[in-house]
């Protein structure tokens, strides 16, 4: 019975993984310390969202506290007679 795609793809990653750990053993050691900490910050980096972002649900929420008074504009009769 054939291997599934999946377990195919993985054994690939691991296998890959473990060839690269033995690459960054191969290394000096004052260098295999900033390899791996490229490699985890690589890792561990946040999938970065594509595209447009997702529309909020439920209402706005209603912003709490005391309303700020808005600047009132000059009337044009007033900037007129300056």
């Amino acid at each position: 019975m054939p291997r599934r795609k999946t377990s195919n793809i993985i054994s690939d990653v691991m296998d890959s993984a473990e060839t690269l750990r033995k690459d960054i053993d191969a290394v000096p050691y004052e260098m295999r310390d900033k390899i791996r900490e490229i490699a985890v910050d690589m890792i561990s980096e946040p999938k970065k969202g594509r595209g447009r972002p997702r529309k909020k649900r439920g209402r706005p929420k209603k912003k709490r506290g005391k309303p700020r008074k808005r600047k009132k504009k000059p009337k044009a009769e007033t900037i007129a007679s300056l």
